[in-house]
């Protein structure tokens, strides 16, 4: 009776796991049919607006008679589709071995199983992620006279600038080539490639910008607000060769939408107070600008900083910063400054950025190169951002003056 008991468990457990494997080769064909792994996925989206998608094109159609993306789902309404940010809304997207980000007013379309990508306009960053068949792009650009198609092979990372009337292409890392008029255009790295028009017809001009800032700090902080000043961050980075001048950027979010700070700086340094703002989440990055040019090169990597606490009673935050110019002296063509200022503080002499010590000090000569009465200008920035200016006289004369 027990041999009979166990060879029928046995032949249970048998059927059972045959029943199994074949439930498994059965099924698993079916299920790759409806959920295959997708070529384009939206991950993020940041801000306060809408991503708009269809089956059709919606460039110049009515935006609020549109299907928008569910943030929920993140579910993509087919393997054609358009997709059309607005003016609130960034969002993240990753495509074979891409990710990018779609800044807002962008608008772009993706046909499964071409492996293409249509360009509209708007602005785009990408960056290599991992392996896999590199994506074919295609720049629609409307110009002024006849529309065109310019087919575009991707680099490592980059950026890409389009409108109505102009296109501006970063590469900041790899090999990127771009086909304008059946004539193929290499851009290397730190290259911008800018397409112009002009009564001669549509052309093509390829600048060398400046490589990205290294070294940033602070590139991953958690502050704990305990003092007055300790919502004040210094950013500082390493200063590129013949670069002299930057762009800061402060947003709210890593996909670059709520830029709470675009400011030019002549140094390596920004200082900010952060309180001012309502978010507790900040992200920054810096650009240096080509000093002929005035162009845009390759951003430094993006940091992160984290309020944490609260300060209830910080006092004077949009007090005007105090500058006491102690000496102004006058000897021949130059002029020598001493003076005290908050080291938290920015100050400028004429443009010319001065440092401040530790103690409050600043130290600063300043030639002139014609006689007569020259002007001074003083201006101390504070880290929220509210200058006190002072302007001073000077005569400058064959002797010696004071």
């Amino acid at each position: 009776m027990n041999k009979i008991r166990l060879i029928f468990i046995l032949l249970v457990v048998a059927f059972s796991l045959t029943g199994a494997i074949l439930f498994h080769f059965i099924r698993a064909p079916f299920n790759s049919k409806i959920d295959p792994v997708p070529e384009m996925k939206i991950t993020r989206i940041a801000g306060n607006g809408k991503i708009y998608v269809d089956t059709q094109p919606i460039e110049g159609t009515n935006l609020n008679a549109l299907k928008t993306l569910d943030t929920r789902q993140m579910e993509l309404p087919g393997k054609e589709i358009y997709i059309k940010a607005d003016e609130h809304a960034t969002m993240e997207f990753l495509c074979t071995g891409y990710s990018f980000l779609v800044r807002h007013n962008s608008y772009l379309h993706f046909k499964s199983g071409s492996n293409l990508v249509d360009l509209y306009n708007g602005e785009f960053y990408w960056e290599k992620k991992g392996k896999g068949k590199n994506p074919t792009f295609q720049v629609h650009y409307k110009g002024k006279e006849t529309p065109q198609v310019f087919p575009l092979v991707l680099s490592d990372s980059g950026r890409i600038k389009i409108s109505d009337t102009s296109i501006e292409l970063w590469n900041y890392t790899g090999k990127m080539s771009f086909n304008l008029n059946s004539q193929d255009y290499p851009v290397n790295r730190n290259q911008l490639f800018v397409i112009s028009e002009s009564k001669k017809g549509t052309t093509a001009t390829t600048y060398d910008v400046p490589s990205s800032p290294q070294d940033i700090d602070p590139l991953d902080l958690s502050r704990v607000l305990s003092q007055p000043d300790d919502s004040v961050v210094r950013f500082n980075w390493n200063t590129n060769p013949n670069v002299t001048g930057y762009i800061f950027r402060l947003y709210t979010s890593d996909l670059r939408e709520n830029n709470l700070i675009d400011r030019s700086v002549d140094t390596n340094r920004c200082n900010v107070d952060l309180l001012q703002y309502e978010d507790r989440e900040f992200f920054w990055e810096v650009i240096p600008i080509d000093p002929v040019s005035q162009r845009e090169g390759a951003p430094s990597k993006m940091g992160h900083v984290v309020l944490l606490g609260s300060l209830n009673e910080k006092k004077n935050v949009l007090k005007q910063p105090t500058l006491s110019i102690v000496n102004q002296i006058t000897s021949g063509n130059t002029v020598y400054i001493t003076g005290n200022a908050d080291p938290n503080c920015t100050l400028t002499i004429n443009d010319q950025v001065v440092k401040i010590e530790a103690d409050t000090s600043f130290v600063f000569n300043i030639t002139f190169n014609t006689l007569g009465l020259q002007k001074i200008v003083y201006i101390l920035r504070s880290p929220q951002d509210i200058a006190t200016v002072e302007t001073r006289y000077v005569n400058i004369a064959d002797n010696d003056n004071e």
